[in-house]
């Protein structure tokens, strides 16, 4: 059969080939409603890439389908403890307990890989959806970015990753309908606390201390003070 395939026309379609997903479980992909989407693991010679396809995954997911546990309440939450999220990313290890720390359905991790320089054919993005529920792989995929001619890398890594993510996007949550809680409510009490405090804290600071001289009224000069009483035996 791949004998018979008919052979690509030479040009930036050919180029830039996205592989079809590796969909497995789709129902329990729907099923999940609350997820945590690790940063990206960058291991590329562009450090910025991480964050961008992280940022780009954020985005794409649908909020009447999906609640998001929010990247920065992870970092801030979870600094200074075993679980504290390192600059160049998320390993699928660490998703995994991160997700299952704040009790959300299922969680979202991946890789930025290779060579980013312009030209360089081995540069690719990898996705994984694992559900918590069932410890089912619900969704891999694996897409080469390839720019095209004059566009930047952070667009072409974008539009591979999401044209490669689709098939998740659509599905992700679509079985469950209305109103539901996520996450562990006491985490999201505290997250929502350390996101408070930053804002809180310069106004505290900018009210202005009473002068030293309120702390006590000393009485006026005109006013002499009564002699003690007469100690009689």
């Amino acid at each position: 059969a791949a004998g018979c395939a008919p052979i690509p026309p030479p040009g930036p379609a050919a180029e830039s080939p996205v592989p079809e997903a590796t969909v497995v479980g789709g129902e329990e992909l729907q099923r999940i409603r609350c997820v945590v989407v690790a940063p990206l693991e960058n291991t590329s010679d562009d450090g910025r890439l991480g964050e961008v396809a992280t940022s780009a995954l954020v985005a794409s997911l649908d909020p009447e389908q999906t609640r998001v546990f929010p990247v920065d309440d992870l970092r801030r939450l979870f600094k200074g403890t075993s679980l504290e999220l390192p600059p160049e990313g998320v390993s699928p290890r660490l998703a995994l307990s991160l997700a299952e720390k704040v009790a959300a359905d299922g969680v979202l991790y991946g890789a930025v890989e290779g060579s980013a320089r312009d030209g360089a054919a081995g540069f690719v993005v990898t996705l994984r959806v694992q559900s918590l529920r069932s410890r089912e792989l619900v969704f891999a995929t694996a897409a080469p970015v390839r720019p095209m001619p004059g566009e930047a890398i952070e667009v072409a890594l974008r539009r591979a990753m999401l044209i490669a993510a689709r098939p998740m996007l659509f599905r992700i949550g679509a079985a469950t309908w209305g109103e539901r809680s996520c996450f562990a409510p006491e985490l999201v009490r505290r997250a929502r606390a350390i996101r408070a405090a930053p804002a809180a804290a310069p106004a505290i600071a900018a009210e202005p201390a009473a002068p030293p001289e309120t702390a006590t009224v000393p009485a006026p000069a005109h006013v002499i003070p009564a002699p003690p009483a007469p100690v009689t035996t």
